[in-house]
């Protein structure tokens, strides 16, 4: 269980440092500059998270696990780009 949460723990310190680091960088400009950045961090990682989740939820479209289901490789690359 710890081989699990290492990677996952060290991953989200490198989220939380990559945010200070980016605040930091801009706090001599002002708040609105903080203001930006914090909002410009809070979209990118929406973003991510939503490709994240389009990228696991295709997995089971792979050819490798709709083989068995008798899916071809059209329906697949359909579902996917969509």
């Amino acid at each position: 269980m710890l081989t699990l949460a290492v990677p996952v723990v060290i991953a989200e310190m490198g989220w939380i440092t990559m945010g200070t680091v980016d605040i930091l960088m801009v706090r001599s400009l002002g708040p609105a500059a903080i203001g930006a950045v914090g909002v410009g961090s809070m979209l990118f990682m929406a973003v991510a998270v939503l490709a994240s989740a389009c990228s696991w939820g295709s997995t089971p479209l792979s050819p490798k696990h709709t083989e068995r289901a008798g899916v071809t490789s059209v329906t697949v690359g359909f579902c996917t780009a969509s």
